[in-house]
């Protein structure tokens, strides 16, 4: 059965009205000759021109998505173009209809069919959904089209539940029960608009979305409703589930979780819908909490006050109304809620009707005597009523009353207003009172009317009536002299770190939140960063993420928690890409309301979609160069502001938009099609490549975007890279890191040729040395990157840059600990230098070589090998070596000098070196070469255990790595954190956090750094009586380290051992290692090291105690 036939638009429109409630509007839309086929096209400007009232249009205005579902199709057409949107679609199917239709006579069967459909038809319309189809014995519904609602999935829930309830009461013309199942998913969709080839609307709609509803509906038993984990989240606490396990459903690649949907729960706010997760700690609004207060103590001591709470979706209204009640807490006073709800705001006083039946313990499955008798029991002892008043309140609650008085219905409702008046005056006769009002812009027109009656009495009682709405929402009473208006707007940026760090902190597992415990990594006060950098060390929220979320909530805080939500179940998405969060998909718990939000612009949706593409702010000029023949832009631009969904900005002196919130824009342009995207793209990249004065000054990774996104691929390569350099001449490494595999990307879809592999060359020499400032030199990718690069430049002839990729190589091999293909790709380097006769590559082949002796214990070649890199030292090649590798030799070779020095005795010189290359390093002020100097300078501090000189270098290493996202650094400056912390009498914590860091090491393939300080924690294991723990790791260093002839701290390893093993009892063994250990320094000259393994082996004939590593100078 389709939907009911109707002789023209006019008559339409009245079956359309009739049928959701709204029959008494007629008269004014037919009389300004408004049909069914004109019902979408109405604006509030419209409404209020035809005549209807603040609250028909109200009505109007709410009910219209239904209206939409009910008229006829061409009233339900998306754009032309066409968008993608998250929707809710229901699958409903009558069970039983095949043995139906052998039982019943074809014409009988049809009736029952026909019942189905209309009960379907009726309960998916008046809950604002849209029936796509009638399938025999089948019906599939959506909501969230034609338009959005910020409660679709909560809507086809409430459908569902009603549709089973109804069929479950039917009966085939035989006397058998009839009963439905139900599938409900939500979803990505793509609706497209006017087809050709007359396509029907339900064919215009794809996406698995809609197979997931009709496969749920299958796997239903009769009379169940099974709903996927996207719909159950969307839907809360509202209702109440029963697992189902994980499902596997036919056409879909895995097992699903979903959830079998029992029945509505208790109504409360939509709030207490959404917090079902967890209540996160309030933060901010410190003053907007105290006006609170200050209004209830004034309303307290008898003069009664309204406050007015404001602001846009998920600022924290509720979150605020809470906390009041919280601090009220053990106060003498009476609590009453009254909870509006959008589905609701055409049933007369529902949210005091409800509260009412709340209190009075009211089921909806009493009896009429049972809920009279709970009606008096509630009202019996309030001094203010009477027995006649029990009437009214029976009426109020559709109780059949035993008397009744003849009044009119405007009268009986004053009536009823002033018998719940003076119930309410009667409580706070007796308590001090506060009544909560929340979302009062969906209240129905009676409560509006009684709130004005209540408004008028309050002034002299101990009463604060707190009211919470929406911006657009204007109480009729807001002037009054007792009332206040408190509005709401964005959190600043520490609160919003607060909450960032409450919502990291409740979604860690418990034993890690236990084990920061101690570190003072999750009280209040403490800043983001500070929490951040502790998940970082326990890879779960890494803080160029904290910011990128904080970025795109705006100080929305329900924004802040949902992308914190989001991110932290897929952190593993976003750990490795710096690009990832750009790309980031808006929370599938924001998709309905950021949608119903666009779609109340209705004609200047097209106009927000565009500008999305132009960026978060735009201008009038913009949308002209890529849409010229848009209508009316300056309006549209204008009805956009006057929506609150963007706002002007005057800059050098031109007016633009900018986007309320960076999700708004995310919004926006995530509804368009792919191919709408991809053209809009390409018409600001036209326009920008043919330097259209509406984008002057953009940065190249701008026009970049808008190429490789507008299918323009040569010149997106030319723009990436120009990006990439610019960023590497910064020191930005992540956004090049960003640029450089953006522009590969776009490369590989042009032809191959020579210019094509001279460009690809190009960026793999920026990509390397940005790469490993990020992730390490030891990273995979630097060494299929830096190969790649050998490759092209052996094809090109390239000398210099087949120099600098085999030094790319060598760092490689290197911080792997890799010393023998280290030192011979190293001299490979200074051959090639040589070679060239390039002075900057001499000075990168020095820098090979130095780092490469040291490493392997040779101190002597070594030190010949930097001392001859600093006398060819000059400012040009220095600032070469910058630019191509990320560090500077002038910092590089005397920082590692000063270890070399000291390893050779040579300690005053070692520190002079170092405070020179400290004072440089400050100087030159380039990030990765400061951070590089301070970690390569704790090398030998912490064998001198010159913990002083050591605390300010560890603390700035750790804010430069963390706020630049350098891994290797950071937990490099953690493990010496750690000793530090030892040395300050946490010696059991300082273990833990050695061994965490050090593992992270092994985890990047980093082995060059691992041997130096396995000395010291073997160490403070020893100290804490881990013997056999210390000898464990020691020699697993050990013989790692030989493998790989990584040789400088061997003697430290064999001596430790020593000292671990002595204590074990195990003296011969302890020997042997001891004078292992002395061969090997004397081997190397190293003169400190001599020295400790001399006095190790003292102690063990007994003339003196061994030596730790932290004895200064030893």
């Amino acid at each position: 059965m389709n939907q009911p036939v109707m002789s023209n638009a006019s008559g339409e429109l009245q079956i359309m009205l009739d049928r959701l409630g709204l029959g008494e509007l007629y008269g004014l839309l037919a009389a300004n000759r408004v049909g069914a086929n004109e019902i979408g096209e109405l604006t509030e400007a419209d409404l209020r021109e035809i005549g209807l009232t603040i609250e028909q249009r109200k009505r109007f205005l709410r009910a219209r998505t239904a209206l939409i579902g009910l008229a006829p199709s061409a009233l339900r057409s998306t754009p032309e173009t066409g968008e993608r949107r998250q929707m809710t679609s229901l699958f409903c199917d009558l069970v039983g209809s095949t043995p139906l239709a052998f039982r019943l006579d074809p014409e009988d069967l049809r009736d029952v069919i026909h019942t189905f459909h209309d009960i379907c038809a009726r309960v998916i319309t008046r809950g604002s959904g849209y029936v796509a189809q009638y399938l025999s014995d089948g019906v599939l519904a959506h909501f969230g089209y034609p338009r959005a609602s910020e409660d679709d999935a909560q809507s086809a829930a409430r459908a569902a539940l009603e549709i089973v309830a109804q069929v479950d009461q039917l009966r085939a013309p035989d006397g058998e029960p009839l009963s439905a199942r139900v599938g409900i998913a939500t979803g990505l969709v793509a609706v497209f608009g006017d087809q050709s080839g007359g396509e029907s609307p339900e064919q215009s709609i794809v996406g698995e979305t809609l197979n997931l509803a009709a496969r749920l509906q299958a796997a239903a038993q009769p009379g169940q409703i099974i709903i996927s984990k996207a719909t159950r989240r969307l839907c809360g606490a509202i209702f109440e589930y029963e697992e189902q396990g994980d499902l596997i459903l036919k056409g879909f690649p895995g097992p699903l979780t979903t959830y079998r949907l029992l029945r509505e729960g208790s109504e409360g706010s939509r709030f207490d819908a959404r917090i079902y997760s967890g209540l996160n700690p309030f933060v901010g609004r410190v003053s907007e909490l105290n006006a609170l207060v200050s209004q209830w103590s004034v309303a307290r001591a008898g003069s009664g006050q309204i406050v007015h709470l404001s602001g846009e979706p998920g600022i924290g209204k509720s979150r605020l109304a809470l906390t009041l009640i919280e601090r009220l807490r053990g106060e003498p006073l009476e609590i009453v809620r009254w909870n509006c709800a959008a589905h609701l705001s055409n049933r007369a006083l529902h949210p005091i009707v409800r509260d009412i039946e709340t209190r009075a313990g009211i089921l909806r499955s009493h009896s009429a005597e049972a809920r009279r008798a709970a009606i008096e029991t509630l009202v019996g002892d309030s001094p203010l009523l009477s027995v006649d008043d029990l009437e009214f309140l029976h009426h109020l609650l559709a109780i059949e009353a035993e008397t009744h008085t003849e009044l009119d219905a405007v009268s009986r409702a004053r009536r009823i207003h002033e018998v719940l008046t003076r119930w309410l005056e009667g409580i706070a006769r007796q308590m001090p009172l506060l009544i909560l009002m929340e979302d009062a812009h969906w209240a129905d027109a009676a409560t509006l009317d009684f709130l004005a009656v209540l408004t008028e009495r309050i002034a002299r009682l101990p009463l604060l009536l707190l009211i919470t709405h929406r911006p657009e929402f204007t109480p009729p009473w807001a002037d009054a002299k007792h009332a206040e208006n408190i509005v709401l707007h964005a959190l600043d940026s520490a609160a919003g770190e607060q909450l960032l760090a409450a919502v990291v902190r409740n979604a860690l597992p418990a034993e890690l939140v236990d084990a920061a415990k101690g570190e003072k990594a999750f009280e209040p006060e403490i800043k983001v960063d500070d929490v951040v950098a502790e998940m970082a060390a326990r890879r779960a929220l890494p803080p160029r993420m904290a910011h990128k979320i904080l970025e795109k909530a705006g100080g929305v805080p329900l924004f802040v928690e949902e992308l914190a939500r989001t991110v932290l179940d897929s952190v593993s998405d976003f750990k490795d890409a710096p690009d990832a969060l750009d790309r980031l998909a808006i929370p599938t718990t924001l998709q309905d309301s950021l949608t119903a939000r666009l779609d109340q612009l209705e004609e200047t949706k097209e106009l927000a979609q565009i500008g999305s593409v132009l960026g978060r702010e735009f201008t009038a000029a913009m949308v002209r160069a890529v849409a010229p023949d848009y209508p009316d832009i300056e309006g549209s631009l204008q009805r956009l502001r006057d929506s609150g969904l963007a706002h002007e900005i005057y800059e050098n002196g031109a007016v633009g938009i900018v986007f309320r919130h960076a999700l708004i824009q995310d919004a926006a342009y995530e509804s368009l099609l792919k191919t709408r995207r991809r053209d809009l793209h390409a018409a600001v990249a036209k326009a920008m490549l043919a330097e259209d004065p509406a984008f002057a000054g953009l940065e190249p990774e701008v026009i970049a975007l808008h190429c490789s996104k507008g299918g323009l691929a040569k010149p997106a390569v030319s723009h990436w890279l120009a990006a990439g350099q610019h960023a590497l001449s910064r020191a930005a490494n992540g956004p090049a890191v960003t640029y450089l595999r953006s522009g590969l990307e776009q490369l590989l879809l042009l032809k191959e040729n020579s210019e094509r592999r001279k460009t690809e060359l190009q960026i793999h020499m920026g990509l390397a040395p940005a790469i490993s400032a990020i992730y390490g030199w030891s990273a995979r990718e630097v060494e299929t990157t830096c190969r790649r690069a050998i490759e092209l430049a052996t094809a090109l002839g390239d000398g210099e840059a087949l120099c600098g990729a085999t030094w790319g190589l060598w760092t490689n091999y290197f911080i792997r600990g890799e010393m023998g293909p280290a030192l011979e790709t190293a001299r490979a380097v200074e051959t090639m230098a040589a070679q060239t006769g390039s002075p900057f590559l001499a000075l990168a082949a020095a820098h090979a070589l130095t780092y490469t002796h040291y490493s392997r214990g040779e101190y002597r070649e070594a030190a010949a090998a930097g001392e001859a890199g600093m006398a060819r030292f000059d400012p040009e090649s220095d600032l070469q070596a910058l630019r191509a590798f990320q560090l500077s030799p002038s910092l590089a070779l005397p920082t590692l000098l000063a270890n070399v020095y000291w390893f050779l005795g040579d300690d005053a010189q070692a520190h002079a070196v170092l405070a020179r290359a400290h004072a440089m390093a400050e100087a030159l002020k380039h990030r990765p070469a400061l951070v590089h100097c301070l970690c390569v300078s704790s090398y030998f501090l912490v064998f001198a255990g010159e913990w002083k000189q050591l605390e300010p270098i560890v603390e700035r290493a750790i804010q430069i790595s963390v706020e630049e996202g350098f891994r290797f650094w950071e937990l490099m400056a953690r493990v010496v954190q750690a000793f530090l912390d030892a040395e300050r009498g946490d010696r059991d914590g300082a273990i833990r956090r050695a061994i965490e860091n050090i593992g992270g090491f092994k985890e990047t393939g980093a082995s060059i750094v691992i041997s130096q300080y396995e000395p010291r924690l073997a160490e403070l294991m020893i100290e804490s009586g881990d013997e056999a723990g210390a000898v464990q790791r020691l020699s697993e260093t050990i013989v790692d380290a030989e493998r790989r002839v990584e040789r400088t701290y061997l003697p430290e390893l064999y001596r430790v051992r020593a000292v671990a093993r002595d204590k074990l009892g195990h003296h011969e063994l302890a020997m042997q290692d001891a004078r292992i250990a002395l061969t090997i320094a004397e081997s190397q000259s190293a003169a400190p090291l001599i020295r400790r393994a001399e006095a190790t082996l003292r102690a063990f004939t007994g003339s003196a105690p061994p030596l730790f590593s932290n004895a200064s100078g030893a």
